[in-house]
């Protein structure tokens, strides 16, 4: 059989269908694993007997099903249309030799098409076969039904197709989708769709039944364990040894409960759990009210009572319970002797805690009778020691005079307490300081040295001065350090100024003594330069300035010496003064470190001159002549404002022409002085001037120059007018000027009395 050759034109293939007879088209088939195309060729030979189609159905190929489809008939558009004739018996089989096996059975044959339908079937028949013979893969090509040609003689072309045919259906079965063109026509492809099962419904019905069980736990996980915990507390109360697991219990069930006061307080009221463990909760949330319930049950021993009252008195907050009642019997307690003293004791705290206006004399009453235990005793003076203020001290006082006074001035708390508050009972610790009772006498000179406080107010310049005759006679060398500690202690802290002598005599004495309370030499110092220095009052100012001309005739006497320079070291003011000027030279004249440290620091501290004590170092010689210049300077100085003062009325032309003229006379000579002092570069003003007080004197000495120079022309033309011959009359007296100043140009001549011409 000759080889096919492809046609040339679209003629060309219609005639070659019309001779030749109709093809099947086989779909593209891929083996399986095999990325290489398989190209399908026609073949006049019927399909294989496993896939016999009827005439109104196609194959699919991605399922390999079968659906029912309208048939179109493949038909040569030139042929005639015939009869449809009877199916025909199926051919019999060829031998082995001659010709293989079919593939399947020939269908019956069908009637033709209308002439209009057979050329488009044509159409489609011819570019289906040139697809075929293409090179090109076919893709998404549908099979469309034809009718099979009758049966040919076998050949070799024929055998070479059935080999490729086998081969394509073997590969077929392992591939899982096939594409192939839908016939002409046919809009959608058919899939089969796979028969589900029943769908499984029980694991949602076990997942729902889990989160039910599992909320449900989690709803009941903490109402569990606060129940676990009450009886973790309760097994306590039996068994002593799970005491420690109870009170891990009570904080566990206290976090579950997020410290819920109203938990705690039905928890205790229903008696879970042992005594400490309940005191425990009810303290962790400050429910005062509850303990005080507790403290009244009458089924606790009086161990329990007490760890009661001490927990209560440790809560207690006066700002929030302030309205709450105390347990009752609580006075009871404090003064039966029959009840334990651990308990009173916890009464009496819980009673100072309160501060309750009864509980005062109470306290005292228990405190004060020498028949109450040691322990009761010191338990009410622990308690009044947190009671007392500056209200209330005058109560307490009669303490220090009873029998007792020795357990009270024992109590550190309670004596500390009473001299904290002390200045409102002076009057009574001057005279417990000066009492028998060495104890109490020790007790009340720390108050009066510490504490006490002598304001500058009416009535405490006599308390000063009774003191004052009272400390002097302990301030020597002979006195107990014990005493002599708190004598000098009360001098510096009550300002007594009459002390002073006492104090500067005993100073050089004092570092030897190893006195208690820090006192030395430099408090001493302090006491003698600074707090003694007052400038308050015209007193105060007196008294400040003898004790600063008794530091300045000390620094004569060796041993005194660097007390007294110590001590004028720290003066601060010059102001109301004017012995400390004086000092100055005194200071000089010393030449020691001690007094040469003192005179600068007054210098530029109290004088406020640094300039000074740079310019003139640590010399003692140069010290002395500034100091000598100095003084001579401020004398001038001081006299031309004295004459100011004294001649600056006289400015009137009825004063004269003589006194105006010797007025001139003077304040152009001062004028002129202290000009030059001004233009002097190296001029070093007075040490109690102030910067710009030369500056100021050379100004009123020109004002009250110009002032006098005119008063002066109008008294010489009054005088010209009255010595005139053409208006003869009689001079006017002439009042007598006041005497000018000796140290001032003429001073101390008296100007003659004008005469009549």
């Amino acid at each position: 059989m000759a080889a096919y050759r492809r046609p040339t034109s679209r003629t060309a293939n219609a005639n070659a269908d019309a001779k030749r007879a109709p093809t099947q088209l086989l779909p593209p088939v891929r083996p399986a694993g095999s990325k290489t195309t398989v190209k399908l060729a026609s073949a006049q030979l019927p399909p294989p007997e496993a896939e016999e189609l009827a005439p109104n159905e196609v194959p699919d190929l991605d399922t390999g099903m079968l659906e029912a489809a309208e048939p179109k008939p493949l038909t040569n558009p030139f042929a005639k249309p015939v009869a449809k004739p009877a199916p025909a018996a199926a051919a019999p089989a060829p031998t082995p030799a001659a010709a293989p096996r079919p593939l399947a059975k020939a269908p019956v044959p069908t009637a033709p098409a209308p002439a209009a339908k057979t050329l488009s079937n044509t159409k489609a028949l011819a570019k289906t076969t040139i697809m075929a013979n293409s090179k090109t893969p076919v893709k998404n090509q549908a099979l469309a039904p034809a009718t099979p040609p009758p049966a040919a003689p076998a050949s070799p072309h024929r055998a070479n197709t059935e080999h490729r045919l086998r081969r394509a259906e073997a590969s077929a079965k392992d591939t899982k989708r096939s594409s192939a063109r839908l016939p002409k026509g046919s809009s959608k492809r058919v899939v089969e769709k796979k028969p589900r099962g029943k769908p499984r419904t029980w694991p949602v019905y076990v997942i729902i039944a889990m989160v039910v069980l599992l909320v449900i736990c989690a709803l009941c996980w903490k109402p569990y364990e606060r129940h676990q915990a009450v009886t973790t507390m309760d097994a306590a109360k039996t068994d002593p040894r799970r005491h420690d697991a109870a009170m891990q219990a009570a904080d566990t069930w206290l976090a579950l409960v997020e410290k819920d006061p109203a938990e705690v307080d039905t928890l205790v009221a229903n008696d879970h759990g042992p005594l400490d463990v309940q005191i425990h909760l009810v303290s962790a949330v400050g429910l005062f009210p509850r303990l005080v319930t507790m403290a009244e049950r009458s089924d606790i021993t009086p161990h329990d009572r007490t760890l009661v009252l001490a927990a209560a008195a440790q809560l207690y907050d006066p700002t929030r319970d302030a309205t709450q009642r105390l347990p009752a019997r609580l006075d009871d307690l404090i003064s039966d002797d029959s009840q334990p003293d651990e308990l009173a004791a916890a009464a009496m705290d819980l009673i100072a805690k309160a501060g309750r206006p009864d509980a005062l004399a109470s306290l005292v009453r228990v405190a004060i009778a020498t028949s109450s235990k040691p322990a009761r005793s010191n338990a009410a003076l622990q308690a009044l020691a947190g009671m007392i203020t500056n209200l209330n001290v005058a109560e307490v006082m009669p303490l220090f005079t009873s029998p007792a006074r020795a357990r009270v001035v024992a109590n550190a708390d309670f004596c500390n307490a009473v001299a904290t508050v002390c200045s409102s009972e002076m009057d009574r610790i001057v005279a417990l300081a000066f009492g028998d009772d060495a104890a109490v006498r020790l007790f009340a000179l720390g108050c009066l040295a510490d504490h006490c406080a002598l304001p500058d107010v009416t009535g405490n310049e006599a308390r000063r001065a009774d003191l004052t005759t009272r400390i002097a006679p302990l301030l020597t060398k002979a006195t107990p350090p014990d005493v002599l500690s708190p004598a000098i202690r009360i001098a510096s802290h009550l300002l007594l100024v009459g002390t002073a002598p006492q104090l500067l005599a005993i100073g050089p004495d004092v570092d030897g003594m190893s006195l208690p309370g820090g006192v030395n030499s430099d408090l001493i110092k302090k006491t003698l330069g600074q707090a003694f220095i007052l400038t308050a009052t015209p007193d105060d100012k007196a008294h400040s300035d003898q004790i600063v001309t008794m530091l300045g005739n000390a620094l004569a006497d060796q041993r005194t010496r660097p007390i007294a320079a110590g001590a004028l070291k720290l003066i601060t003011t010059s102001t109301d003064l004017p012995s400390l000027r004086a000092v100055l030279d005194q200071l000089a004249a010393a030449g020691d470190p001690d007094s040469m440290d003192a005179l600068k620091a007054i210098v530029t501290t109290a004088y406020n001159r640094p300039d000074v004590v740079k310019s003139e170092g640590d010399d003692g010689a140069a010290w002395l002549a500034y100091l000598a210049k100095d003084r001579q300077l401020q004398t001038r100085y001081d006299g031309i404002k004295n004459w100011l003062k004294d001649n600056g009325k006289y400015l009137r032309v009825a004063d004269g022409s003589r006194r105006l003229q010797t007025s001139i006379a003077f304040l152009q000579k001062a004028a002129d002085e202290t000009k030059s002092w001004v233009a002097d570069p190296d001029f070093v003003a007075p040490l109690v001037l102030a910067k710009n007080d030369v500056p100021d004197l050379v100004n009123d000495l020109n004002m009250m120059m110009a002032d006098v120079k005119h008063a002066l022309a109008g008294a010489e033309q009054d005088t010209d007018q009255t010595s005139s011959p053409t208006q003869p009359a009689a001079a006017a007296p002439t009042p007598a000027p006041a005497p000018a100043p000796a140290d001032a140009p003429g001073g101390g001549d008296t100007p003659p009395a004008a005469t009549a011409p």
